[in-house]
């Protein structure tokens, strides 16, 4: 038989219902705590899953501008106004950089006020430079050389020679026919162009085309817009924003259908700062004029609205470089961020109001990259000097 101390000895093994209690309490806060760091680490990598996809819109959309921002101008006209090589002068002025102010949507003004993004024109050959070559011009008729640079399929010919782009036609004088396109057949490798725009050299004016017009250089130049605007997609909400890149009609004014692209999805402003124009007239010397914002003026001198805009002084040939900025923001809002509506229309965007009831805001970012614009600086079209 056992004895009284051995049969203690065997109870003291178990738990009281106190120690039961005081595990369990612990427990379930440790349970807790597990719970609200997995919670706040699922945020977390939401919250860096977003940011990571803003800086993937922001880069893509910023290297695109960037890529079409450095052919504006390329193997076409600054300035069309001011371009003694351009003859005879096009029905509309053919500029290759072009800002306009209020020209992108936003949503909510009241909610997000201090948000105006600008829209940005481009002229240009954005085909990639591919030249061909006339076999002989009748009146308004241009016949290309059937080679191997020509698009070989009528589907490529189609994309190519638009009836809303212009056929830049370079004369063995080095002036430069600008033309608009009214047709062109694959079939015969014959483009028409506008009537009377094809002036014939009658000397001293060595501007026109001489003789059969044969071995002349040609390319296409035409329009192009990044802006922000709603969701084209059917079923978009009103606060749904893109940026889009569209080509525009002759005057650059309308945009032509089936050629809008969406370069990225929520993207709230864009704003131009940081202008460099070299106000140089001899063409030799640059002197450079710094502009930090798009609305400042020196000296009683024109601001980039004004140097960039479509009024008769505008002198978008001087332009040497730029800064671009798109912000973009996240797809909903966070319950953790209070809005912060902007301050003024050059201050950081932080915050994004998506619902006016609701005091949360959608997360923002912003990128910005300067361009330079090379083919106006290898132009380098001046009043003293330039052209032909």
């Amino acid at each position: 038989m056992k004895s009284t101390s051995q049969q203690q000895r065997k109870r003291i093994w178990g738990f009281t219902l106190a120690e039961v209690a005081v595990v369990a309490f612990v427990s379930s806060i440790a349970v807790v705590g597990l719970g609200t760091m997995y919670g706040r680490s699922v945020t977390g990598l939401k919250i860096q899953d977003r940011h990571l996809d803003m800086q993937r819109q922001l880069r893509l959309a910023i290297e695109l501008i960037k890529h079409d921002v450095r052919l504006a101008g390329f193997m076409a006209t600054p300035n069309s106004s001011a371009d003694q090589s351009v003859c005879p002068q096009p029905a509309d002025i053919l500029r290759a950089v072009i800002l306009q102010e209020g020209e992108g949507d936003i949503f909510d003004g009241s909610s997000n006020p201090n948000i105006s993004p600008v829209s940005l024109i481009l002229f240009g050959d954005f085909s990639g430079g591919r030249t061909y070559t006339t076999s002989n011009i009748t009146g308004n008729s241009v016949q290309l050389v059937a080679d191997a640079d020509l698009p070989q399929t009528e589907a490529e010919w189609e994309d190519v020679f638009k009836t809303n782009r212009y056929l830049k036609i370079t004369t063995n004088e080095q002036f430069d026919m600008i033309v608009p396109i009214t047709s062109a057949t694959f079939s015969t490798k014959r483009i028409e162009v506008q009537a009377g725009t094809m002036p014939r050299v009658s000397p001293p004016q060595m501007c026109g085309v001489e003789g059969f017009g044969t071995g002349y250089h040609v390319n296409v130049v035409n329009f192009i817009r990044f802006r922000i605007m709603r969701s084209p997609v059917p079923g978009s909400d009103d606060e749904d924003l893109v940026l889009v890149r569209e080509e525009l009609d002759k005057a650059g004014t309308d945009p032509i259908e089936n050629t809008r692209l969406i370069v990225a999805k929520d993207i709230v402003d864009m704003q131009f700062y940081d202008f460099f124009f070299d106000d140089d007239l001899t063409g030799t010397d640059p002197e450079l004029s710094y502009f930090p914002t798009i609305d400042s003026a020196t000296g009683g001198g024109l601001a980039p609205k004004d140097r960039l805009g479509i009024s008769p002084l505008a002198k978008p040939e001087d332009l040497r470089a730029i800064t671009v900025k798109l912000t973009a923001r996240t797809p909903t809002e966070d319950p953790d961020v209070f809005h912060t509506k902007r301050d003024g229309l050059h201050s950081p965007i932080k915050t994004y109001d998506l619902d006016a009831d609701s005091t949360s805001a959608a997360r923002c970012i912003s990128a910005a990259t300067r361009i330079q614009l090379r083919s106006l600086t290898a132009k380098n079209l001046k009043p003293g000097g330039g052209g032909p």
